[in-house]
């Protein structure tokens, strides 16, 4: 499964040890059975770059806020190839020749045979609907929450188009799409594909 990336930070060494409390960005979310599968995965991730994971925001250095979601879908004309045999098989030939010596005509007939060969020979155009799934993530000093001027110390944004319209059964691929090598290099943008077994 393909997932576009985009990243921004100023994440240091110094920020190693901090606590971060993971938190979706809608607040409604925080009871969703959903948002807390996704939010062990993250802890994990966060954990294994050097944060220490706590479960409330007044003990927090930093709120990790997460948001994703999925539309409703387009539809996309799509191209295939069709393929056949382009040549080769079994024939027949026959014919006729006259015989000067005898003042007769012969006929003949036979069949040919060759090896087969086969590649494309048309094309056929459907129609499928495609799903844009995202995901974002920032993480806030906590400190900063409520003044004018919030601090971020990184922005993590992911992005995949597909034709699966459960997000449940690719948020494991674009979140670690995210998380792979976090924090990744600051204004990077990259295109990521993991193994997906298409179940949907």
């Amino acid at each position: 499964m393909r997932s576009n990336v985009s990243v921004f930070h100023n994440i240091t060494e110094q920020h190693k040890g901090s606590s971060v409390v993971v938190l979706p960005f809608q607040k409604e979310l925080e009871s969703s059975l959903e948002f807390q599968n996704y939010k062990k995965t993250i802890e994990n991730n966060l954990r294994k770059h050097g944060f220490n994971i706590v479960q409330e925001k007044d003990t927090s250095d930093f709120i990790a806020f997460v948001s994703y979601g999925i539309d409703h879908g387009k539809e996309e004309l799509v191209s295939s190839p069709v393929y056949g045999s382009t040549g080769g098989g079994s024939g027949t030939f026959s014919g006729s020749s006259y015989n000067y010596g005898t003042g007769g005509t012969t006929y003949y007939s036979g069949t040919t045979y060759s090896m087969p060969t086969f590649g494309v020979v048309g094309s056929s155009t459907s129609s499928v609907t495609v799903h844009t799934r995202q995901l974002a993530m920032d993480l806030v000093e906590t400190s900063t929450l409520e003044s004018k001027k919030v601090k971020k110390i990184y922005e993590g944004r992911v992005k995949s188009v597909g034709t699966c319209k459960m997000l449940a059964a690719v948020m494991p691929q674009i979140m670690q799409s995210l998380l792979q090598g976090f924090p990744k290099k600051n204004g990077s943008t990259h295109t990521i594909d993991m193994p997906w077994d298409g179940t949907c």
